[in-house]
């Protein structure tokens, strides 16, 4: 998948205010801290993201050869750990 489509699916996620970036390289500014989400992604599901020094931004930084599989991965998994962000916030 492209930078592009990925956007238009990271869009769609509960809790994202804008994403930012190019490519594969994208800020996902949220609609809180993104400190408990990432701790949720990588207990819960073994992603590892990238922080920020704006406490509401999670980076992600997928290798080049990222597969379709391991996108649609990420995207559940950032759609779970959001939507009770989300319900708790």
């Amino acid at each position: 998948q492209t930078g592009e489509a990925l956007k238009e699916k990271l869009a769609q996620l509960p809790y994202v205010k804008e994403i930012r970036g190019e490519g594969l390289m994208l800020g996902l500014e949220l609609m809180g801290p993104a400190k408990p989400i990432r701790s949720q992604l990588v207990h819960a599901h073994h992603i590892f993201t990238g922080s920020s020094s704006l406490p509401n931004v999670l980076r992600l930084l997928p290798p080049l050869n990222v597969t379709d599989t391991e996108v649609n991965y990420l995207l559940e998994a950032l759609h779970s750990v959001l939507s009770q962000a989300l319900t708790s916030a």
